[in-house]
């Protein structure tokens, strides 16, 4: 159904979904969010495309990263044209290649940004934030990202938006999202995050010391990724699992490896809250040719046993 949706005032994200909706960001950043191609098209007979009236390219952007296009072009092959109608009152974002049921994306914008929407304001793919081999603080945007945290003990905030964290070396705090970094304005936003693990030197804990990843911020719609670690499912924390611990002093629930590895490293993550009930293999990216186990409440054990 069609709806006029207001940012007002504050950077807004703006996703209006199925409908011919009409968009006003109003005063701040805005971004403009388009999830599926139904979001916003025409097709032969039908015109079922968005309108926003206040885009400003210095400031506002259009995400378009989960439709899969490529960039600026003719409006063929995975690339959007830019056209501007006769009378100089309207800017169309379009793509000529319909999909299988004749859905061809579009989008208006009022007035003529012909020649200034460029790779700033209208965003392609997920933009990639990297840390340093320091201690950083590092926030996203409303943006879909990647975001490397690098060596160094970081606290990470993906901000809105379907954020891939990893956090790299070091005791990192991860939050997928704060919902005080941005004002939404949408009828179904997204914010499935995935946290992911490369080594298990990112977080792992001694027989003396921890430098385990703690995240803060783990939703129901997020993911942790130990894949590339070649872990298969929940378990013992033995033969490639991953065994489910639960600590009631520091109130967090461990995703701990209960083999050391040469160095005499166990590989452990940290969730803040219980999550023993809930955590299932749904939250999580096991090695794909994985069988899955999942396991009951685990048992509490020594606060001493696992440091903060």
């Amino acid at each position: 159904m069609p709806e006029v949706i207001h940012g007002l005032a504050g950077d807004d994200v703006l996703q209006g979904n199925g409908g011919r909706d009409v968009l006003q960001g109003g005063a701040g950043a805005d971004i403009f969010r388009f999830t599926e191609l139904s979001d916003s098209f025409r097709t032969d007979t039908q015109n079922s495309s968005d309108r926003i009236q206040d885009f400003d390219a210095s400031h506002d952007r259009i995400d378009l990263i989960a439709l899969g296009f490529t960039g600026i072009g003719d409006g063929h092959d995975g690339t959007l044209a830019i056209q501007a109608s006769a009378d100089g009152t309207r800017t169309y974002l379009k793509s000529y290649d319909a999909d299988a049921s004749g859905q061809r994306f579009e989008l208006a914008l009022d007035g003529d940004w012909v020649g200034q929407l460029n790779s700033s304001n209208l965003v392609f793919t997920a933009p990639t934030i990297e840390g340093t081999s320091g201690k950083d603080a590092i926030s996203g945007s409303a943006l879909s990202e990647i975001i490397y945290g690098l060596d160094g003990n970081d606290r990470i905030n993906g901000g809105a938006g379907a954020d891939v964290i990893i956090g790299g070396r070091g005791a990192d705090r991860l939050n997928g999202w704060d919902r005080a970094d941005i004002s939404l304005w949408t009828d179904n936003h997204q914010n499935d995050d995935v946290f992911r693990y490369t080594s298990t030197e990112d977080s792992y804990r001694t027989d003396s010391q921890s430098f385990a990843d703690l995240i803060e911020g783990f939703t129901v719609d997020d993911r942790i990724d130990v894949s590339a670690l070649g872990y298969t499912g929940f378990g013992e924390g033995t033969d490639t699992t991953l065994k489910v611990v639960y600590n009631e002093a520091l109130d967090r629930t461990y995703l701990a490896d209960m083999e050391a590895d040469a160095q005499g490293h166990w590989f452990q993550i940290g969730l803040a809250g219980d999550w023993r009930e809930s955590l299932d293999e749904d939250h999580m990216i096991f090695a794909p040719d994985a069988g899955i186990e999942l396991v009951g409440v685990a048992p509490e054990v020594d606060p001493g046993h696992l440091l903060s």
